[in-house]
């Protein structure tokens, strides 16, 4: 009760550093936001599906501060489909397979 005070006029002074916490959305972009570190969550909530599908891997890897973290929530937005990781995979194993000595 007493935080719930201290917290609501940290919140009412200018410059205070008092964040309310994020509202998680019932979307996909609410599912895509969970998980993810607080800085990341803090850019993303804002953010509507259209918006989070327009980011490129550049974008997201701005957003999240390092690259593989960027490349993780650009696959997070962006799924590989099943039919075109099939096919990676069989191209993969053709690759190594002529790599292989005979």
């Amino acid at each position: 009760q007493e935080s719930k005070k201290a917290a609501a006029a940290a919140a009412a002074r200018p410059g205070s550093s008092y964040a309310p916490p994020i509202k998680r959305q019932d979307s996909r972009v609410g599912k895509i936001l969970q998980g993810l570190p607080t800085n990341v969550q803090k850019e993303l909530v804002g953010f509507s599906e259209t918006d989070l599908i327009g980011l490129t891997k550049d974008d997201c890897v701005d957003i999240c501060g390092s690259k593989a973290q960027g490349i993780r929530l650009y696959r997070r937005i962006n799924p590989v489909s099943p039919q075109a990781k099939e096919h990676q995979e069989t191209h993969q194993r053709a690759f190594q397979a002529s790599q292989s000595p005979q």
